[in-house]
């Protein structure tokens, strides 16, 4: 192996001969014939998840496709104890969401949160502020962002848990007749069309908050169903928060949405004593509450493009 490849992995001995022989046949072929500076590739080598890094290249299964947006946890390498690479690569999608969070989404998630069936935000540990997943604490966040994904890398594996007892399913037929029961017609309606398309990412998330408009208020959309679907995704948030969790959010923070690159900002709470978001104010708050989903009903739809007015405490 030549002298300018020799750094590119130090797998302990324990690791298992599978995942040993990729990370050589890697290295020997030369790094940075897969990963030029700035690539996941280079970031995860560069911080020492070389195991990670390795399994991502020869795995058929990527949990971070480019074909759209992800989250990986990445374990350090001890993780891949014993692993065959099919396995190991069935360890990294334990360790994947499908969608992009970043440390400062994952922050404003309030504790307890379940990121997926398995998956639940833990509280911060005071020594550095940062916050853990499952128990275990993430020492190096924000590892790698791109507009697809994001990479956190991890203190350890996850820990086998479900989130909030045993995993139940988001109970869509009870959201929407909580909606129409409630007058949010024109909303149920138009989440009942695309419910196929969103229903497969909110079901791997297990938890998510619905801002449903008012049926004055909410435009119906003309055109391709890829438009309604956008919509949508613009009212359905990652995570549960109920109204209070959203009273303790600060002006001006903002929340992830099912919707690429969109969220939705807080520009009233607190001492207010109401709650808006991207300037629309929560009319109905609480509509439907479950372990798996709460729904508020607000004045009016998320707009794109418009400007959103802060109000202080």
């Amino acid at each position: 192996m030549s002298s300018s490849c020799s750094h590119w992995w130090h797998a302990p001995v324990y690791i298992a001969a599978t995942v040993a022989l990729v990370v050589a046949a890697i290295s020997a072929s030369g790094s940075t014939r897969f990963s030029p500076p700035g690539t996941a590739d280079d970031a995860l080598r560069r911080a020492g998840f070389h195991l990670t890094a390795a399994v991502l290249h020869l795995s058929p299964s990527s949990p971070l496709p480019s074909s759209r947006p992800a989250t990986l946890f990445a374990p350090p390498d001890p993780a891949f104890t014993n692993l065959s690479l099919t396995s190991a690569a069935a360890l990294l999608q334990r360790h994947s969401l499908p969608v992009i969070l970043t440390l400062a989404d994952l922050r404003r998630l309030p504790q307890g949160s379940c990121l997926s069936r398995e998956l639940t935000i833990s509280p911060p540990f005071s020594s550095n502020n940062s916050i853990a997943i499952n128990g275990i604490a993430i020492s190096h966040p924000d590892l790698y962002l791109s507009e697809s994904h994001a990479i956190h890398g991890i203190t350890g594996g996850f820990p086998d848990a479900a989130c909030g007892g045993p995993a139940t399913p988001i109970p869509w037929s009870r959201v929407t007749q909580a909606l129409g029961s409630r007058g949010y017609v024109a909303f149920t309606v138009g989440l009942l069309t695309v419910l196929g398309e969103i229903e497969p990412t909110a079901r791997t998330l297990d938890q998510v908050t619905i801002f449903a408009p008012q049926d004055i208020g909410f435009h119906q959309v003309t055109g391709s169903r890829a438009k309604l679907e956008g919509t949508i995704r613009r009212h359905v948030a990652i995570g549960r928060y109920d109204y209070r969790d959203l009273m303790s959010l600060k002006v001006g923070e903002e929340i992830r949405t099912m919707a690429k690159d969109v969220r939705l900002t807080i520009t009233a709470s607190g001492d207010t004593g109401v709650v808006m978001i991207n300037g629309v104010q929560i009319t109905e708050p609480e509509v439907y509450k479950a372990r798996g989903a709460v729904v508020h009903g607000i004045l009016r739809s998320f707009e794109l493009g418009t400007t959103h007015h802060l109000i202080c405490c």
